[in-house]
């Protein structure tokens, strides 16, 4: 997992970027509910609630959890705080 933080004139953008299978674009809405889990994940340990208390907590601050895709074909979850 890599951490890095990007900021543009509008935003703080913190990325955790993995080099795993990533999460495909039409899963990435709906992975973010409460116990589900993208088609990638067959095989791997999880209970589903990750990225659904990550959505609710950034929600909660104001902020925006954006799915997006690494250059190493992994995930890049990127949380935004606006300026």
């Amino acid at each position: 997992v890599e951490i890095s933080v990007s900021i543009t004139s509008v935003h703080v953008i913190f990325h955790v970027i993995d080099n795993g299978s990533g999460i495909p674009e039409d899963e990435r809405d709906v992975v973010v509910a409460r116990f589900v889990r993208g088609s990638t994940s067959i095989g791997t340990r999880g209970s589903g609630m990750g990225l659904a208390l990550v959505d609710q907590l950034m929600s909660l601050m104001g902020g925006r959890l954006v799915i997006g895709d690494s250059p190493n074909h992994g995930a890049d979850v990127q949380l935004l705080f606006t300026l």
